[in-house]
């Protein structure tokens, strides 16, 4: 994780701005991102998937199952008095329902009152007119090469050709991130077939 990223994520919810858009394929570590915010800021965090739910994090609570689909979810946000930080993963196919984006921009005029932040992450985002005004962007830095190497070497058990996932990395640790994670998910790929992508390929 970059501390600049850390800091840039403290500007952007300290600015007091009611909608945050991550373009990005890196939940993991998105949510490692806030869950290291959190305590500083103070507010409760919460995590959204259409799979599961809304779940508060660090809570030992269950997910709440109830507020699975988008209108729920975003009315839940809406009535909730209580100040928090919101996750809501792949929320970008409900951005063309007109119901979804009148309910961001009561929540985003409101935020004098309820101090919610929504966090919109997904690998696009297109965000309606209506909440530009509201909304801003975070970019994450790619990480360097060391942050690869480790990542990999803790999460990738050694290749059957036996080089590791972090020797497999440190040979495209100058590309963007997305190298790694092809790396991660296609263990029978070799570094040739990934070198043989586009160069002009980026991660967000």
């Amino acid at each position: 994780m970059s501390l600049q990223d850390v800091h840039d994520l403290e500007l952007i919810v300290n600015s007091r701005i009611p909608i945050v858009v991550i373009e990005s394929h890196e939940e993991d570590r998105i949510l490692e991102l806030f869950e290291r915010l959190a305590p500083r800021l103070g507010l409760p965090l919460y995590r959204w998937t259409a799979t599961e739910g809304l779940h508060r994090l660090a809570s030992g609570h269950a997910p709440q199952r109830h507020a699975a689909k988008p209108t729920e979810l975003l009315a839940q946000i809406k009535a909730s008095t209580r100040p928090g930080t919101y996750l809501l993963f792949d929320f970008h196919p409900y951005l063309a329902d007109p119901i979804h984006v009148r309910y961001l921009k009561d929540i985003a005029q409101r935020y004098d009152t309820l101090r919610h932040t929504v966090v919109l992450v997904s690998h696009a985002l297109d965000i309606p007119s209506e909440l530009e005004r509201y909304s801003a962007r975070l970019s994450l830095k790619l990480p360097d090469a060391d942050a690869l190497r480790r990542l990999v070497a803790e999460k990738r058990p050694p290749n059957g050709d036996g080089a590791t996932g972090a020797a497999r990395c440190a040979r495209v640790a100058t590309r963007s991130s997305i190298w790694c994670a092809i790396s991660r998910a296609s263990p029978t790929a070799t570094p040739g077939a990934w070198y043989a992508m586009p160069s002009t390929t980026t991660a967000h």
